[in-house]
């Protein structure tokens, strides 16, 4: 009997709470300049850094792939593919990456 004011209140603030009154539009007005600046400040410097590890994957993996490139034995090959195909579908999500930005 003593714990069910507990749930109630538990009930109402928590489970509740991502439902009723999470409309931060009139707290956190975003007309300013100041906020445009920073977004788009924030987004330029996200965009390089994800342009920033396309690169640096790109060079990771063609000094891998070069590794591969003159022998002829299958096992070789079969690792240039693996690679290859691993560094297209690194390089795919990086590209999603930055075209969410």
């Amino acid at each position: 009997m003593i714990f069910f004011p507990f749930f109630y209140f538990l009930f109402l603030k928590v489970l509740t709470s991502g439902y009723f009154n999470n409309d931060n539009r009139l707290k956190y007005p975003t007309t300013s300049n100041n906020f445009s600046k920073l977004a788009e400040n924030s987004n330029k410097a996200a965009r390089d850094e994800v342009l920033r590890e396309i690169e640096q994957t790109k060079n990771h993996y063609n000094s891998l792939l070069n590794q591969y490139i003159n022998r002829n034995d299958p096992i070789s090959k079969l690792n240039y593919q693996i690679t290859k195909n691993e560094l297209n579908h690194h390089l795919q999500i990086l590209e999603r990456r930055l075209n969410r930005l």
